[in-house]
């Protein structure tokens, strides 16, 4: 449940994080633009009703049946690093402001507060 309250500088997902990353371990959105990523997961999704099988099945064979997740855990420390990184440049910020919002205000302070709720794939056919 999220406040009706929307503090300035917080996500619209909080206390949920979202960050979009790229191939490369680059973050393309970060969780300040969680509402945008949903988005673009949204047009991804659209009209399709299952899972594309091909993909799936080559997901499955690079991962070695989903053993070895290396590259996509590492693009998870990468989000979680970057959300970590924007707080403290938010918590910085917020000597000079009273609208900016930090993560660590929150308690968030390390990877360990993180748990994935949800971890998606997005591959080109």
């Amino acid at each position: 449940m999220r406040s009706s309250v929307q503090q300035k500088g917080q996500s619209l997902l909080a206390p949920y994080y979202l960050v979009y990353m790229g191939e490369g371990g680059e973050p393309v959105l970060g969780y300040m633009q969680g509402k945008r990523c949903l988005d673009y997961l949204k047009k991804l999704c659209q009209g399709k009703t299952e899972v594309l099988a091909e993909l799936a099945q080559n997901l499955k064979k690079e991962t070695k049946n989903y053993a070895y997740m290396k590259a996509y855990s590492s693009a998870f420390q990468l989000a979680i690093e970057s959300v970590i990184g924007k707080s403290q440049e938010v918590g910085a910020a917020s000597f000079f402001s009273t609208e900016l919002v930090s993560l660590n205000a929150e308690g968030v302070t390390s990877q360990s507060d993180f748990d994935i709720v949800a971890f998606v794939v997005v591959k080109r056919k």
